[in-house]
Protein backbone atom coordinates (compact mmCIF):
# COMPACT_ATOMS: atom_id res chain seq x y z
CA UNK A 1 0.00 0.00 0.00
CA UNK A 2 2.82 2.43 0.83
CA UNK A 3 4.49 1.59 -2.47
CA UNK A 4 1.32 2.49 -4.38
CA UNK A 5 0.86 5.76 -2.51
CA UNK A 6 4.48 6.75 -3.00
CA UNK A 7 4.45 5.76 -6.67
CA UNK A 8 1.31 7.83 -7.29
CA UNK A 9 2.65 10.87 -5.44
CA UNK A 10 5.93 10.85 -7.37
CA UNK A 11 4.16 10.50 -10.69
CA UNK A 12 1.57 13.20 -9.94
CA UNK A 13 4.17 15.84 -9.15
CA UNK A 14 5.80 17.95 -11.82
CA UNK A 15 9.00 16.16 -12.72
CA UNK A 16 12.22 18.16 -12.82
CA UNK A 17 13.73 15.09 -14.51
CA UNK A 18 11.39 14.10 -17.35
CA UNK A 19 13.42 10.96 -18.09
CA UNK A 20 12.94 9.64 -14.57
CA UNK A 21 10.50 6.77 -14.02
CA UNK A 22 9.34 6.09 -10.45
CA UNK A 23 8.92 2.38 -11.22
CA UNK A 24 12.71 2.11 -11.30
CA UNK A 25 12.84 2.55 -7.51
CA UNK A 26 10.72 -0.50 -6.86
CA UNK A 27 12.30 -2.77 -9.46
CA UNK A 28 15.83 -1.78 -8.44
CA UNK A 29 15.74 -2.14 -4.68
CA UNK A 30 12.74 -3.08 -2.56
CA UNK A 31 14.94 -3.17 0.54
CA UNK A 32 14.80 0.61 0.87
CA UNK A 33 11.01 0.63 0.86
CA UNK A 34 10.77 -2.21 3.35
CA UNK A 35 13.17 -0.29 5.59
CA UNK A 36 11.00 2.81 5.36
CA UNK A 37 7.82 0.82 5.98
CA UNK A 38 9.25 -0.97 9.01
CA UNK A 39 10.19 2.20 10.85
CA UNK A 40 7.00 4.05 9.94
CA UNK A 41 8.38 6.90 7.86
CA UNK A 42 10.40 8.54 10.59
CA UNK A 43 13.02 11.18 9.76
CA UNK A 44 15.80 8.66 9.32
CA UNK A 45 13.72 6.65 6.88
CA UNK A 46 12.69 9.75 4.96
CA UNK A 47 16.34 10.78 4.60
CA UNK A 48 17.35 7.29 3.49
CA UNK A 49 14.63 7.15 0.85
CA UNK A 50 15.35 10.68 -0.38
CA UNK A 51 19.06 9.90 -0.73
CA UNK A 52 18.27 6.67 -2.56
CA UNK A 53 16.03 8.48 -5.05
CA UNK A 54 18.62 11.21 -5.65
CA UNK A 55 21.28 8.56 -6.28
CA UNK A 56 19.08 6.86 -8.87
CA UNK A 57 18.48 10.17 -10.66
CA UNK A 58 22.12 11.26 -10.54
CA UNK A 59 23.52 7.90 -11.61
CA UNK A 60 20.97 7.05 -14.30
Amino acid sequence: EYEKLFFNEVNNKEKPFPFYDARYIFSENLKTLHYVDNIHYNDEAADALANYIVNIIVNK
